[in-house]
């Protein structure tokens, strides 16, 4: 069974992840509150990739589960990385 998981993600470039990390954790979260009027929800978003594992942790874990052919793909300059492993099928 071939397993994909996509996941928000941490910019690997300094430049880009600076940039990121300003609109991500500040203006995101504003310009969320003031199309929707739900300050929660964006901050939510905010607080939950921050707090979420490293890409090669997570790659990490999967290999903790018995993945094989674990490995990941970067997506959108890093903001997005996509998952992916073989879980052999037992008898």
């Amino acid at each position: 069974m071939v397993c994909l998981e996509l996941e928000l993600s941490k910019p690997e470039l300094p430049i880009f992840r600076n940039i990121y990390n300003l609109y991500f954790n500040f203006a995101l979260p504003i310009i969320g509150y003031l199309g929707t009027q739900d300050k929660a929800a964006y901050y939510y978003l905010r607080d939950s990739v921050n707090g979420f594992m490293p890409k090669v942790q997570l790659r990490e874990e999967f290999e903790h589960i018995d993945f094989d052919n674990t490995e990941f793909k970067s997506l959108t300059l890093g903001i997005a990385s996509l998952h992916y492993g073989i879980k052999p099928l037992y008898e």
